[in-house]
């Protein structure tokens, strides 16, 4: 028993049984405060950042007001951004018309660069108001080949009528002259420019 006290005497840090002092700082660490406690703010700051809730408050309503500047400059750049693009696409149709335009007049001239097509005014106004309505597909061969055959009809019908008119001169002469003295009297109208009551009244007087 002695040697039991005697130990716990010479030892006390050894011993189990014995309560921790005032000064025993187990609980903490070598430079902060005790584990699972929360530092005081010895600044008495709100987020560590402001004095008050009022400044708390401007905080916020500068925060709102420099979000929305930011939001409205992103909508900008955005418009921006998209009308760019526009503008791009745009280039590049009018690259690929004009290609197209260039290939278009290079077969024109390759076949129609001559006096009756490309240096003729007439066929160079024809040719562009067809051009402003089908653009880059208009097709030329097809153009003129209706252009001749329009052009054809026109000069067999104009063909006909000169030949009406030539045989009815010619019967109006007939009729009007026999041994060089006119049956007409005071009429020198062609058969085809009388009407029907002067043509009836011409051939009563003839027969």
């Amino acid at each position: 028993m002695l040697e039991r006290e005697n130990y716990i005497t010479e030892n006390p840090k050894k011993n189990l049984l014995a309560e921790p002092s005032l000064g025993d700082n187990s609980n903490k660490s070598e430079n902060g405060p005790e584990k699972g406690v929360k530092p005081d703010n010895t600044d008495g700051l709100i987020l560590g950042k402001f004095k008050s809730v009022e400044d708390l408050s401007k905080a916020y309503v500068e925060l709102t007001k420099k979000h929305g500047i930011q939001s409205k400059e992103i909508g900008e750049l955005r418009h921006i951004a998209e009308e760019y693009a526009n503008h791009q696409a745009k280039c590049r149709m009018h690259e690929q018309r004009l290609s197209e335009f260039q290939e278009l007049v290079k077969k024109m001239n390759d076949k129609y660069d001559n006096e009756n097509y490309l240096k003729n005014k007439e066929f160079r106004d024809i040719l562009m108001a067809a051009y402003q309505g089908f653009g880059n597909n208009l097709d030329v061969d097809s153009m003129v080949d209706l252009l001749e055959k329009y052009h054809n009809s026109r000069t067999a019908i104009a063909n006909k009528v000169n030949a009406l008119q030539s045989e009815a001169d010619a019967a109006t002469d007939m009729l009007a002259y026999t041994n060089g003295q006119s049956k007409f009297k005071g009429s020198k109208k062609r058969l085809y420019e009388m009407t029907p009551e002067e043509l009836n009244k011409a051939l009563d007087e003839l027969m």
